[in-house]
C-alpha cells in the first residue's frame, strides 16, 4: 500500500533481485510502478509546484542501457510478505520506462531485511 496524504494506492509486488535503485541523496527505498500509480496519488498533472517539491531524478542501469527515471517521494508504504508487514518511510516511486504487466510494483528484497 502506497501512502500520499489522505491518498492510497494498494498493489500486488514482486521482489526483484534486479532491482537496487535507491535515493543517492536521501538513501530512500526505491519502489518501481507504472504511471498510473503515480498519477493514482499525485493527479494528471505531474508539474504542479507539490509534485515537482517530491521530483527526484534516479540514474538506472539495465544489461542493455542506462537511463534516468523519473521519481516522486511519497509519505509512506506498508510492503507485506505474509505474515508480516514493513513500513517505508518516505520511499520514492519511480516510474519504469516500460509496463509493468505481471505485477504492480518492483521492490528490491533487501527492503525487507528483519522481516
Amino acid at each position: 500500500c502506497m501512502i500520499l496524504g489522505e491518498k492510497s494506492v494498494r498493489s500486488d509486488g514482486l521482489l526483484d533481485s534486479g532491482n537496487s535503485l535507491y535515493d543517492a541523496f536521501g538513501l530512500s527505498q526505491v519502489i518501481i510502478v507504472n504511471r498510473s500509480t503515480v498519477t493514482e496519488l499525485f493527479g494528471d498533472n505531474l508539474n504542479t509546484d507539490f509534485c515537482q517539491s517530491r521530483y527526484r531524478t534516479l540514474p538506472c542501469s539495465t544489461v542493455s542501457d542506462t537511463t534516468l527515471l523519473d521519481g516522486y517521494r511519497i509519505d509512506s508504504a506498508e510492503i507485506t510478505v505474509a505474515p508480516k508487514t514493513v513500513l517505508l518511510k518516505k520511499p520514492i516511486l519511480a516510474i519504469s520506462k516500460t509496463a509493468l504487466v505481471d505485477c504492480g510494483a518492483l521492490v528490491n528484497p533487501n527492503i525487507l531485511e528483519g522481516v
